[in-house]
């Protein structure tokens, strides 16, 4: 917990905040302080609305809680008692047993404050109840990643090791019969405020089927007659009523002739009785009933009571004969009296047809009617959009393609409660995706399925692969990674009843991935097909049909997920669609019209590309054609500034740079690193870091180049004013350290792709130390240097300036700029003339001889001074720029000079620096091991 006296705001916490700026041997350090508290009425999702005489004093932290300002809280509402500020919570106990108001128990109770010194900061909170070992406690914390506001937890009892703050004569009163269901409370442990537990949905809290049936089910079946059951109620516990002497409790005569009598002679023919039962009051005229009507038989029963002949029916179909079978065959409840007749391939023509059956009486006449029944199923073929349907002696399923919730592929296989004939046979849809194999599919599959009546397959080449049973309902996103074409779903009615409800599956959202692109059609498309001959080529087309001509319609699309932004699209156009036809690409969220033979679209910006092919309408294809976007590539063309760096992506995808976290400030040398990392597409293209410097030209580059590849596919380069002066092209990992000959002003270091590929190694090149050579003295910048530059306005004059233009537009001034020379022989004294004009509060002048500093100006505005230094025999004299504080902006152009340069040498004579021998030429920085090669340009030395 945070310390009461404390609140956070904006960068301030309790934690003191150090910013460090370091460069060679001079250091700056900043110290932040917190910041006084405030009260504080609210923390998280509580309020300091309780009254006892004065408002919280404790902070809320910036997770919305803290435990000593809800344990100050709690005592304040639940003892209206303000407490004095404690200290952190780890200090709570040691405080309360020194107030008389209060003491500290060992032991916990409901209403105690448990206080615990564990943790930096000790923890409090509030109990709510206790049970052996355990205590529930509400409290808050403080922390990132801590809950926010108030809750409930439990911990063991000794995790309060410093003990339970109470008032002095026992804690306050408890929770349950405040009117309140709070505080841990429920219907179990405090009915007086939270109520009865009945109706909670579980059996629980003492409750049984007397107290409680709505839970705990009727007590009928528990063997005794009880809870005020009776023969009627529970005859399982109770006994049957017949033998009572009343005909009461739904008795009839045929259920209890004890009570009731007998029913022969009522004058109706009821009560199960029959004409040979009962002749009295039945009449025997031929019984039975016309119990189906569908795709697979008209069938049915019927007898004659009073005659043991099979009585003949007379089937009459839309209002003409049909048939006349006797009811003689097989039936499960009529045995020996059914009577069926197979449908017909006649009436499978998806039109209603009206059956009805008539009984004939063998001794007279008289004819009963056995019902009417419709039906209406069918066979055949048909085309739905890009589904092809069959139906096998199908009634009551029907096919629909509503639009996808993303405009994508959907198809619907349903029964509509309305339909009021009984369901048969099996309906399939199947659509054939892609010319080749997909690698996987992905769609959302919503059933809806009554139980019994229907069970739905899917299919991928008429393997199942999925199934949606009876009695389902459920919303699933499914994926296969299955190689297939073509996507079936068959749907199968399981009895032949009528169904009242409306059931369905839907597959929405059909999506199918080849390579690394998805691919989809919109719900209406017909006569489009896919195909993808390779992962960097989309091709849509027109395909044939047993149709004279090919109406195509509709979209076909592929998009994929580049997983970063581009700024430009290229591609090779192969074919075309013919009239009718046109390309869309969507980039983000902005749709372009692409001509089709356009091979660009340029000035983009977005990391996920959609391409569609579009029918706005049905347009007729005479022969099979296709368009093919072949070698796609997303380019990235931007640049940025790292350090003094301008980095430049030039039609580059998997390609960028950066200077390395572990880049070293101290060294003496820029550094930069250009890198592949694996996009999951084609890398192509370069990325390059270019310097410009002002002044004279630069004669001499040198450095430690490391690379790490191992495949011939990547090239590094350095270049100086845009033509190669080296080149790295050879596979494997090593560092060399370079020194080349090379005159001019821009600096660029290239990293490339050779040959578009995709590519799925990481890779880097990288340059450390960099500097270049003007009239004999090094540039050296720190890594992270920015709007510092070198000048030479005469000879043996040295310049260190950065321009008023840096620090607008978010260029901030870093780092430290360093010109050096490195002497053949030692030299024991240096002087210099120094003029600047530096703003204080930002710049400081170092002079260091190897590499220590011996001198640090810190002047504010115009100043010119002779400095004169003895020293130890040295071999390297520096002057340098640094910027104290980045991200300062400069309000005018600022600089350091260095003229009149000598040094003294070990034979006490004073010598211009220039004319002093230096290192020879060709011979590179020492590497850290010793062990590196030297790279020296083969034109020659100076």
């Amino acid at each position: 917990e945070p310390r009461p006296a404390t609140q956070r705001r904006g960068r301030s916490h309790t934690a003191i905040c150090v910013a460090i700026a370091v460069v060679s041997a001079v250091s700056v350090v900043s110290w932040v302080l917190p910041q006084t508290a405030t009260a504080v009425y609210q923390c998280g999702n509580a309020k300091d609305d309780c009254q006892c005489g004065m408002n919280n004093p404790y902070p809320c932290c910036d997770n919305g809680g803290n435990c000593t300002w809800w344990a100050w809280e709690q005592a304040c509402c639940n003892w209206k008692m303000a407490l004095p500020g404690m200290g952190n919570a780890n200090t709570w106990a040691s405080y309360a047993g020194k107030n008389g108001k209060l003491e500290v128990n060992s032991q916990p109770s409901v209403g105690a404050i448990a206080t615990s010194t564990k943790g930096k900061y000790g923890h409090v909170a509030y109990v709510v109840k206790v049970e052996g070992n355990k205590v529930t406690v509400s409290e808050e914390n403080c922390c990132g990643k801590c809950n926010y506001g108030w809750r409930y937890w439990t911990y063991d009892k000794g995790h309060f090791n410093s003990g339970y703050i109470t008032p002095k004569g026992g804690g306050p009163k408890p929770y349950c019969g405040d009117g309140k269901c709070n505080n841990g409370e429920n219907c179990s442990s405090c009915a007086k405020d939270c109520g009865s537990c009945c109706g909670n949905g579980k059996c629980d809290n003492g409750e049984s089927c007397s107290s409680c049936a709505k839970d705990c089910g009727s007590c009928c079946g528990n063997g005794k007659c009880d809870n005020g059951e009776n023969c009627a109620s529970c005859a399982k516990d109770c006994g049957s009523c017949c033998g009572n002497g009343k005909c009461d409790n739904g008795e009839n005569c045929s259920t209890c002739d004890k009570d009731c009598g007998v029913c022969c002679g009522n004058g109706k023919c009821d009560y199960g009785e029959t004409c040979p039962t009962c002749p009295t009051d039945c009449h025997c005229d031929p019984e039975g009933a016309l119990e189906a009507a569908n795709c697979a038989e008209m069938s049915g029963w019927a007898w004659d009571p009073d005659s043991a002949e099979p009585v003949t029916v007379r089937v009459r179909v839309d209002g003409g004969d049909f048939a006349e079978p006797k009811a003689s065959g097989p039936h499960s409840a009529h045995p020996g009296q059914g009577f069926a007749i197979s449908t017909p391939a006649t009436l499978k023509n998806g039109v209603v047809h009206a059956v009805a059956a008539t009984a004939l009486d063998s001794q007279t006449p008289a004819t009963t009617d056995l019902g009417q029944r419709t039906f209406v199923c069918e066979n055949g073929v048909s085309d739905d959009g890009i589904w092809v349907t069959s139906r096998q002696d199908a009634a009551g399923i029907a096919v629909d393609l509503p639009a996808g919730a993303q405009s994508l592929l959907s198809l619907r296989h349903g029964h509509a409660g309305a339909f009021v004939q009984p369901i048969a046979g099996i309906v399939e849809s199947c659509a054939l995706l892609a010319l080749r194999p997909f690698d996987e599919l992905r769609l959302t599959g919503v059933a809806q399925l009554g139980p019994g009546h229907f069970r739905m397959r899917l299919r991928l080449d008429k393997i199942e692969v999925a199934a949606f049973e009876p009695g389902s309902s459920a919303s699933d996103a499914l994926t296969f990674e299955q190689a297939a074409s073509t996507l079936c779903l068959a749907s199968e009615a399981l009895d032949f009843e009528v169904v009242d409800k409306d059931v369905a599956v839907h597959l929405d959202e059909i999506r199918f991935r080849m390579g690394p692109w998805w691919h989809s059609y919109s719900a209406a498309a017909t006569g489009l097909i896919h195909d993808q001959p390779a992962g960097d080529s989309l091709v849509f087309a027109a395909r044939a049909s047993t149709s004279a001509s090919v109406l195509a319609s509709g979209t076909a699309r592929a998009w994929h997920d580049f997983g970063a932004p581009f700024d430009r699209v290229t591609w090779r156009t192969i074919g075309d669609l013919g009239p009718g036809a046109s390309l869309r690409m969507i980039v983000g969220d902005v749709p372009y019209e692409v001509p089709i033979d356009a091979n660009e679209l340029a000035h983009v910006a977005g990391g996920h590309l959609d391409v569609r092919v579009v029918f706005d309408s049905p347009a007729q294809v005479v022969a099979a054609s296709q368009l093919e976007l072949s070698e796609l590539r997303v380019h990235r063309d931007r640049s940025r500034l790292a350090g003094c760096w301008q980095l430049a992506q030039q039609g580059s995808w998997g390609l960028d740079g950066d200077i390395p976290d572990d880049a070293d400030e101290g060294r003496a040398g820029l550094h930069l690193r250009l890198k592949h990392a694996p996009p999951g597409y084609w890398s192509t293209g370069a990325v390059a870091g270019t310097i410009e410097h002002v002044g004279a030209p630069f004669d001499r580059v040198r450095a430690r180049y490391k690379q790490d590849w191992t495949q011939e596919n990547f090239a590094a380069e350095l270049r100086v004013d845009d033509a190669v002066v080296h080149m790295w092209s050879e596979r494997g990992t090593f560092s060399a350290d370079f020194d080349i000959v090379a005159t001019g002003h821009s600096l660029a270091t290239r990293f490339a792709v050779i040959a578009d590929a995709e590519i799925a190694e990481s890779a880097f090149a990288e340059w450390q130390d960099l500097e270049v050579r003007k009239a004999g003295w090094w540039t050296a910048a720190s890594p992270r240097s920015a709007g510092l530059r070198d000048d030479r306005p005469a000879p043996g004059v040295l310049r260190l300036e950065s321009p008023k233009s840096w620090g607008v537009d978010g260029r901030e001034v870093a780092g430290v700029l360093r010109v050096h020379r490195t002497f053949e022989a030692a030299q024991k004294g240096l002087r210099v003339h120094l003029s600047q004009d530096l703003p204080e509060v930002l710049f400081r002048v170092l002079i260091l001889l190897d590499g220590v500093p011996v001198r640090v100006i810190d002047r504010d505005g115009p100043y010119e001074t002779d400095i004169e230094l003895a020293a130890p025999p040295f071999r390297d004299v520096a002057f340098a720029l640094q910027v104290r504080e980045p991200g300062g902006v400069n309000g005018r152009d600022v600089w350091a000079e260095f003229s009149a340069i000598e040094v003294l040498g070990i034979d006490s004579e004073w010598r211009a620096a220039e004319t002093v021998t230096s290192v020879a030429d060709g011979v590179a920085p020492q590497s850290a091991s010793g062990a590196d090669a030297v790279v020296a340009d083969t034109a020659g030395g100076e």
